[in-house]
């Protein structure tokens, strides 16, 4: 999980930021600004719950991870619906490959 999110961070959403679409770019650094943190966040998270502390607060545990978890489906949910299609739409067509006579 964190190397995908981190790939995304240093990868497509500097790419998209640097596309030839205004669009594209606006969305990338708006979805970056709002959801970037996350995979810090999620580090931060997976270090401080120690398999005894889960089990001494298995409550606040419960809550910590439903919260996590709602911020990465939103991230997953808005990325699929804005962010990849934008990228599709600003991938340029591979040329033909030229066949062996």
């Amino acid at each position: 999980m964190i190397a995908h999110l981190a790939l995304e961070d240093r990868i497509l959403y500097p790419a998209m930021q640097r596309a030839p679409d205004l669009a594209a770019r606006k969305t990338a650094a708006q979805l970056q600004s709002e959801t970037g943190a996350l995979a810090d966040r999620f580090t931060r998270y997976m270090a401080d719950w120690s398999d005894d502390r889960i089990a001494r607060e298995w409550p606040a545990f419960c809550a910590e991870t439903r919260l996590i978890l709602a911020a990465l489906a939103e991230r997953v949910d808005r990325e699929n619906r804005t962010l990849y299609p934008l990228a599709d739409q600003q991938r340029r067509p591979m040329p033909p490959v030229a066949r062996a006579s």
